[in-house]
């Protein structure tokens, strides 16, 4: 996953869940935009059992691939990785 920081270094906990092609540039700049407002935020790799730090584009093959790995996730992991993000952000 990818954590961001605010400046202070501490503050309320947010969880951005991530779209189908993963923890990509854009949602990295999204944390940190949360993060500058004084969040710590931490967006889960939600595909780490299938293809972990996986970085799609939004066409093509790689918008293929995102459908699959999306397709893959199951309902039961989806619900242990919530519990587990959450559990992170009040450590």
């Amino acid at each position: 996953g990818y954590l961001a920081l605010p400046p202070a270094g501490n503050g309320p906990g947010l969880v951005l869940w991530q779209e189908i092609f993963g923890v990509n540039e854009h949602i990295r700049a999204v944390a940190e935009q949360y993060a500058l407002d004084g969040f710590v935020v931490l967006a889960p790799d939600v595909f780490w059992r299938q293809a972990p730090r996986v970085e799609l584009g939004y066409e093509g093959a790689d918008r293929q691939q995102a459908m699959a790995l999306m397709q893959g996730y199951a309902a039961p992991d989806a619900l242990a990785d919530i519990a587990a993000s959450v559990t992170a952000l009040r450590a």
